[in-house]
């Protein structure tokens, strides 16, 4: 009992049947590399990108810390992580999906040859226009002989010592966007963005050139050589070789109106679980019977209750201190009529009663029983 893989891309041709590789082996390596079993010719796959293992009917994929991961059912592998495999899996590797058919007979396994020619079939969908791959090559100074692959036109190259630069020079007398190559369908212009140093092909400096397969140019210390394969596959060898030695590539972050696959069945599933996963906790369900909310929280209700109360105890301090300033007026004391005191010894009905003369006698009376009284006290 074998495997099979499925090769397809998301934007293949419609009416071309995916690519199927057949293996009767325990380990099949997948990636760009050409002594890859199954060769993805394309940039953002890497040479040693991901192996299955196969154990009697049980089945394994590996991830070799490659760039752009390895996914399965949409969930990206751990560096160095070992994943069982079962029959219908999803693998996305780099650009490509795949579709994993576990324990069915297959007979002999995909020979080298007929791995390369998948392989350059699977470049032809890559171009619908059957384009030639362009790169720019660094033959000398900081970075020797790595290369970069120009994208398709129409597009424009940043080149320069800035991390945003799509051609990053370490390079100090580069300007941080030195200059531009613009792709087109005819042309490859190349352009001096005003940088310090200026561009140079041969010894002659230029603001802009339209690029040959084959010429140089100078940045700074950096010597660039512009390279075309012309039309894809080739030669088919040449071609492979080529995809072979590129420099690998991060996948793009896909735009929004490309949209999205719809995963399917059990895929779905790990989708909406993997979703759950990343995503923050669910919040309540809405209650319809709560009460509405005052648009006056109860907190800034206190707040003014309590800032009315302190101005309040403000004023009340200032009129107290304004009053304690000025002494109170004394009221004014009337000295109280002089009343004879003998008159108040005398009894009220007996004056009604008497007339003058009983009056004065009453008087003497009175006087006489006084000084009688106070001289036993004085003497003794």
């Amino acid at each position: 009992m074998g495997f099979r893989l499925l090769v397809e891309r998301p934007r293949a041709k419609e009416g071309r049947p995916p690519i199927e590789w057949h293996f009767e082996q325990p380990r099949v390596l997948i990636g760009r590399s050409l002594s890859a079993d199954v060769l993805l010719p394309h940039p953002t796959v890497s040479l040693r990108h991901a192996t299955i293992e196969v154990d009697g009917i049980r089945s394994w994929i590996c991830d070799h810390n490659s760039l752009n991961g390895t996914w399965v059912n949409g969930e990206r592998l751990a560096q160095g992580q070992r994943k069982g495999l079962k029959d219908g899996d999803r693998l996305r590797i780099g650009c490509f999906v795949l579709r994993f058919l576990g324990a069915v007979p297959c007979g002999a396994s995909v020979s080298a040859d007929e791995s390369k020619r998948m392989a350059l079939e699977l470049g032809e969908l890559l171009s619908e226009k059957a384009e030639g791959t362009t790169v720019l090559v660094i033959e000398e100074g900081p970075g020797k002989e790595r290369r970069f692959a120009l994208p398709p036109p129409p597009t424009r190259i940043v080149i320069g010592r800035s991390e945003r630069a799509d051609v990053l020079l370490d390079d100090c007398e580069a300007s941080r966007e030195h200059a531009e190559v613009l792709v087109s369908q005819n042309a490859f212009l190349l352009r001096d963005l005003q940088s310090k140093n200026g561009v140079f092909v041969g010894r002659t400096r230029v603001s802009s050139y339209v690029l040959k397969p084959g010429e140089s140019f100078r940045i700074g210390r950096t010597l660039l050589r512009f390279e075309t394969t012309g039309d894809f596959p080739a030669p088919p060898e040449q071609a492979l070789t080529h995809i072979e030695s590129l420099e690998e590539q991060p996948l793009p972050t896909p735009s929004p109106d490309e949209g999205t696959e719809e995963p399917e069945g059990d895929e779905k599933k790990e989708s909406i679980s993997l979703t759950s996963r990343n995503s923050s906790p669910p919040s309540p369900p809405h209650d319809t019977h709560s009460k509405p909310k005052s648009p006056f929280p109860i907190e800034w209700v206190i707040l003014g209750l309590a800032a009315a109360l302190a101005a309040l105890s403000l004023l009340a301090l200032a009129w107290l201190l304004s009053n304690s300033s000025t002494p109170p007026k004394e009221p004014s004391k009337k000295a109280p009529p002089l009343i004879n005191p003998l008159l108040l010894a005398v009894d009220p009905d007996s004056l009604a009663q008497a007339d003058r003369s009983e009056l004065a006698q009453a008087v003497r009376s009175k006087l006489e029983q006084e000084s009688a009284f106070a001289t036993p006290r004085q003497s003794g």
